[in-house]
């Protein structure tokens, strides 16, 4: 930091002597080096410090105050946005006018009585320009009171109502306000053939047992006579629905489906030197599985607004899990194996710290009601920004719920700037979606600052299980967040809770395979191998998954090396129960390829 001394010998004769006016005495000599030494004398004297502290206003003595907790020094924009900006005055215009005779605000009356400086400091964020109060003035004044905590705002008495009982779904779990859609990548909708070649849209010789390896309709029950079955089928994700308490960790399964498509070679790229270059079919391959698509699938792969699978996608090329093979892109076996053998607690913190980090995601971006104008002139740092506000996050209670208003407005208060360190609100280009004026100025704080912090808690922090939300009653949209134990754990460092035994498969006689949320992940991909996709659903915040094994899903297992045995003994060993018709039927091709 700069010191007194090299302050002054900065300044102009005039500016010195408008300092040594302002405060009360005048200079002997009209050399600037005695200058500087008279007064540098003069403002390092105990007893004249603490008389020209206390003939500042009330107003000036507080920004003093503000700047020495801050370490004594504050970007310029940021602390002229406070406490008023120093007006431009050369050496004839203050000789002329005097400013320092009246100062216009409290940032000019320190400025103009030598207690404030300016300072070109390099930061990790660049060169940036400071106002600093110098150390040795700053050890003679009395240290700053203590200031009430404004971050975080007192938790909420109890959560606002869950959503998850709201009218727009029906009993068969599709909602109404969607019916065109149906079911998350159900059979109904989907082109004439499924590219794993399901059920669904092939003669039924398609399934491992022949027809007459099956039940009757009414006991084994075809896909149209079960309701359950017909929940999963036809059942959509209600988009903008938030259940209170639910942490879905539906990042981690979008990226389990990613790795399941890919493993199958259904990512098609058109340059392979561009692994997110997808063709039009993959990102409609990829959205058809989702259990939030998004509503453009070239969202995926651009800074649209932000969804799970788009996460998943950016965080599965950051952390160098995929790989182009010739114009498909597949996995690197070694870091995708074990990420899927681990736990959920360790499969979350791992991508918890991949996002984190990540330099491909840029959350502010991807928030769904703004849009960057990428010039070349201006860029945003996405993973300093976590850097900073990930650290304020952390001291919310676990547990706890607070209004995301609330919240807003208290990290306005208290860190403004957690996304411009250097204080500078005028140079980036943001838009609201749609519309054509840019948001410049502190004012738009709420629109860009406070979008991006909702967008954290409810986007990226709860789509990796960090965080909880709930909503006021009768609305869709979060209204209270709450970091998950999960969450809690992540951000403090601690050890990550011990996962739950994962849920087993169930297996039902048509052939088909149920695949619950909280199965491991390593058992939804391994069934993916040796199946085609029935579809997915949301229920209360958990998703399921459905599966049949046919004929197509055990070809492509064996031609990746996983035999019809292998299968047998995976199911035998990971399902709940394993129907005798099925069994057989494995069995028989089985003994077909031995």
């Amino acid at each position: 930091m700069t010191t007194l001394q090299s302050s002054l010998r900065n300044y102009s004769p005039a500016m010195l002597r408008a300092i040594a006016e302002a405060n009360g005495v005048e200079l002997a000599s009209n050399q600037t080096s005695q200058m500087v030494e008279q007064l540098a004398a003069l403002l390092r004297d105990a007893d004249h410090l603490r008389a020209s502290l206390v003939a500042c206003t009330p107003a000036a003595q507080q920004a003093l105050a503000n700047l020495l907790r801050a370490e004594g020094r504050s970007p310029r924009p940021a602390f002229e946005r406070s406490h008023g900006a120093i007006r431009p005055a050369g050496p004839a215009r203050l000789e002329r006018e005097r400013p320092h005779l009246a100062p216009a605000n409290p940032t000019e009356e320190l400025w103009y009585r030598g207690l404030l400086h300016p300072a070109m400091v390099e930061t990790a964020d660049g060169l940036m320009e400071f106002l600093c109060v110098p150390p040795e003035l700053a050890l003679l004044l009395p240290p700053p009171p203590p200031v009430e905590q404004v971050f975080p705002p007192a938790p909420l008495p109890a959560a606002p109502g869950s959503v998850g009982d709201r009218p727009e779904r029906d009993a068969s779990g599709s909602v109404g306000d969607r019916p065109e859609r149906g079911a998350v990548g159900s059979v109904g909708d989907r082109p004439e053939r499924d590219a794993g070649g399901s059920v669904g849209d092939r003669p039924e010789r398609d399934a491992v047992g022949s027809v007459g390896d099956r039940p009757e309709r009414g006991a084994g029950g075809s896909v149209g006579d079960r309701p359950e079955r017909d929940a999963v089928e036809r059942g959509a994700v209600e988009r903008g629905a938030v259940e209170r308490g639910a942490v879905a960790d539906l990042a981690l399964h979008e990226l389990c489906t990613l790795l399941c498509l890919a493993q199958a070679g259904l990512i098609a790229l058109r340059d392979p030197a561009d692994l997110l270059s997808w063709q039009s079919t993959s990102l409609y391959e990829y959205q058809r599985h989702s259990l939030q698509p998004p509503a453009n699938p070239a969202w995926l792969t651009s800074d649209g607004p932000g969804s799970p699978a788009a996460l998943a996608l950016a965080l599965a090329v950051e952390l160098g899990w995929l790989r182009a093979n010739g114009r498909r892109l597949a996995l690197a076996s070694a870091p995708t194996q074990a990420w899927l053998g681990a736990s959920r607690a360790e499969q979350r913190d791992q991508l918890l710290a991949a996002w984190s980090g990540s330099t491909r995601w840029n959350d502010l971006c991807r928030t769904p009601a703004l849009s960057c104008e990428q010039t070349g002139s201006w860029s945003n740092d996405a993973a300093g920004t976590r850097q900073r506000l990930l650290p304020l996050l952390a001291q919310l209670q676990p547990g706890a719920w607070y209004d995301l208003d609330a919240l807003a407005a208290a990290l306005q208060r208290y860190a403004p700037d957690f996304q411009r360190p250097d204080g500078n609100y005028d140079t980036w280009y943001i838009r609201q979606r749609g519309a054509s004026a840019f948001l410049r100025g502190f004012e738009h704080w709420e629109q860009v600052e406070g979008a991006l912090l909702r967008f954290v808690l409810s986007g990226p922090l709860h789509w990796l299980g960090a965080t909880a939300l709930a909503a006021a009653d009768g609305a869709g949209l979060p209204a209270a967040v709450s970091l998950s134990a999960a969450g809690q754990a992540w951000l403090s460092g601690a050890p990550a809770d011990s996962t739950p035994e994962p849920a087993l498969l169930t297996v039902q006689p048509d052939f088909t395979v149920l695949v619950p949320g909280d199965a491991a992940l390593l058992d939804r991909f391994r069934v993916a191998r040796f199946t085609t996709w029935q579809g997915a659903m949301l229920t209360a915040g958990q998703p399921s998954f459905t599966y049949r094994i046919s004929q197509t899903g055990l070809h492509r297992a064996a031609q990746q090396g996983v035999g019809t045995a292998r299968v047998l003994a995976f199911l035998q060993a990971r399902a709940a129960s394993l129907p005798a018709n099925v069994a057989a039927a494995l069995e028989r091709r089985g003994d077909g390829e031995g």
